[in-house]
């Protein structure tokens, strides 16, 4: 490739060996987050039934790769990065969601005017992604429309934090006496224990466990409740949890789960995907939500994790335990033309009259 360089191939899935050589020498260097690593790329790649297609792009001698999807009808060309489009497909979910950067990758993104020459002429979906990440795309030729946003909240782990009482110390005054209480009261009720997964069998019996406490609360809507979800997450628990990269936790009352975490553990950084909690105690004082976090932070900072992302979605308990927040973001980069200045000038329209 040259100095500046941009090419779009579609990637034969039956053999993976030298995109991965190529994937994970860049990796090596790069600043990414756990969804941009290979564990979780190639996982996907062989979960979706769709052809992908691989993107490199070279700016100022550094490389950047992605994974792409294609949708195309006859009135519109596009591609979505480490996405489908499909809803089913794509709760698989993925956040901190960008293209993998080589070292010293230039802080403003030319890639669109690529997406507007030649056959290509496409729209681009970016997403889930940090919105200061997204404003890095030189848009000129290009509508940047925001189709979903939320915050995203996350706890800085120092050393100090391997102390419980330091830990708590962190927290507002009212989180910490919830903290407290709950702990109290769980202790009061029998035997507590935090347990982590060290071994495939065991990573998939809290798998388990979670998936049922998930779908209790959420039923169909539910992740474990589709079969692609399940998939794509069984399969990179066997492939990752005893490699470290995947963490399943669990807080037990007299060896029964009353609450779990499905996370991320990838370079300096813990990441909580999803959690199942038993909500068959009523009593206000019973939060076990908030005291499997806290534990699992000391046991973080205790590992020498930098830092603990609760990910994107609006929680008060996020807010509570978080120390820092930012926004996150999925936008359709779309090709600047009258047909969508018109469609997005409607969208306004029906926004503006569905809520007044």
């Amino acid at each position: 490739m040259t100095d500046s360089s941009f090419s779009i191939t579609p990637i034969d899935k039956s053999n993976l060996l030298q995109l991965s050589e190529l994937w994970r020498a860049v990796e090596s260097t790069a600043d990414n987050s756990f969804f941009i690593s290979w564990a979780w790329i190639s996982n996907w790649i062989n979960t979706i039934p769709d052809p992908v297609y691989l993107l490199k792009y070279m700016e100022s001698g550094s490389l950047s790769l992605g994974i792409l999807c294609h949708q195309k009808t006859f009135l519109s060309s596009t591609y979505l990065l480490n996405k489908t489009g499909s809803k089913a497909k794509d709760q698989i979910w993925i956040e901190h969601n960008a293209l993998l950067h080589g070292p010293s990758f230039p802080k403003h993104i030319n890639l669109l005017k690529h997406f507007s020459e030649g056959k290509i002429k496409s729209s681009l979906v970016i997403g889930v992604s940090q919105s200061d990440y997204l404003s890095r795309f030189d848009t000129l030729g290009y509508i940047a429309r925001c189709v979903w946003r939320a915050p995203s909240y996350s706890k800085k782990l120092t050393k100090n934090c391997q102390d419980y009482d330091y830990l708590l110390n962190t927290f507002s005054k009212n989180t910490k006496t919830q903290i407290k209480r709950s702990y109290k009261y769980i202790s009061s009720l029998g035997e507590v224990e935090l347990r982590r997964a060290t071994s495939q069998t065991e990573a998939l019996v809290i798998f388990k466990k979670i998936a049922g406490l998930h779908k209790n609360k959420w039923g169909d809507s539910s992740g474990f409740s589709n079969p692609y979800f399940v998939k794509f997450h069984t399969q990179l628990v066997k492939a990752q949890c005893e490699l470290g990269l995947v963490d399943l936790v669990s807080l037990e009352l007299d060896g029964k789960m009353v609450a779990g975490l499905y996370n991320f553990v990838y370079k300096d950084k813990a990441y909580f995907y999803l959690s199942g909690i038993d909500y068959s105690i009523s009593d206000n004082k019973f939060k076990p939500g908030l005291l499997i976090h806290t534990l699992i932070m000391q046991q973080y900072a205790k590992d020498n994790i930098a830092e603990y992302d609760f990910m994107a979605g609006e929680a008060r308990y996020k807010k509570s335990l978080a120390d820092t927040d930012c926004e996150m973001q999925a936008v359709y980069f779309e090709r600047d033309s009258r047909l969508n200045r018109f469609l997005n000038n409607v969208r306004c329209a029906k926004s503006r009259f569905r809520f007044g």
